[in-house]
């Protein structure tokens, strides 16, 4: 790639889980859109320098920040894949992030062409972590996943409804949210998701704490794709053999199958 950070393909918004390839139009932030019907599983996995951002106090985070794999996850509030994928992580949450194996990180990645009310409920979002902290902000986070309709089927006004139900100052939340303070970190966090490989939502870096055999990586994910029909570039391997980029909403059993293996 010449030495840059920019990749020469596109990789596809998100699939349906339990194995199932996506036919049709995926959308793109790029707003690009390609088919994956006629795409090969057996093409060669890429591989990329990622310029992602260090975990720090700063970051929202589930888990042990010393994990053996955190996976830094680029979503957007208003996409129905990411809305699946929110219920698919707090599990591995719940399996994995007991013993110190996995930790969830998540930063915003609105797709604004598709779902404009995404920009302040990704804001919303940030505004509770400031106001409340970690609880609050994965508090706020998990309740507006749960109750919108995706798609930019969420009614603005709950908003401060949801603000209220986590214990938050809803006037303080409110002034936060109106000021716009929270849309810089909201466009740098969009514009490090599209620039390590992020072609839509959700997308996900999985960070081991140690470099993995990339032989054995390619072959677990080889045989993935195989088995559950992904395109083989929905995966990316970084060059420093701790990284690897997802795309998409995946089966919570190749992610902990993943997870374990980076893990070991």
């Amino acid at each position: 790639m010449e030495g840059s950070n920019k990749f020469t393909f596109t990789v596809p918004m998100a699939i349906v889980v339990a194995g199932v390839m996506i036919a049709g139009a995926i959308y793109l932030s790029n707003g690009n859109t390609r088919q994956t019907a006629n795409v090969s599983n057996t093409q060669a996995i890429q591989t990329f320098d990622f310029t992602i951002a260090p975990v720090t106090e700063k970051d929202y985070i589930r888990g042990n920040p010393n994990a053996s794999v955190v996976m830094i996850e680029y979503s957007d509030t208003e996409c129905p894949f990411c809305k699946q994928y929110h219920s698919t992580v707090k599990n591995l949450i719940n399996t994995l992030g007991k013993d110190g194996k996995f930790a969830w990180v998540y930063r915003n990645f609105p797709i604004l062409q598709r779902h404009p009310k995404a920009q302040k409920e990704a804001e919303a979002l940030l505004c509770a972590g400031k106001l409340g902290g970690q609880n609050a902000f994965w508090n706020y986070t998990d309740k507006i996943y749960e109750i919108t309709p995706a798609n930019d089927g969420l009614d603005p006004k709950q908003l401060p409804i949801i603000a209220k139900e986590v214990g938050l100052d809803v006037a303080a939340f409110n002034a936060c949210v109106a000021s716009g303070e929270m849309a810089p970190r909201v466009k740098a966090e969009s514009e490090e998701a599209s620039g390590n490989g992020g072609g839509g939502t959700p997308y996900s870096v999985l960070v081991a704490s140690k470099t993995f055999d990339k032989k054995e990586v390619e072959s677990f994910l080889s045989q993935a794709i195989v088995k559950y029909k992904f395109p083989a570039d929905f995966f990316i391997i970084g060059n420093d053999n701790q990284k690897i980029g997802i795309s998409g909403s995946m089966p919570e059993q190749f992610l902990s199958d993943l997870i374990t293996l980076l893990a070991k």
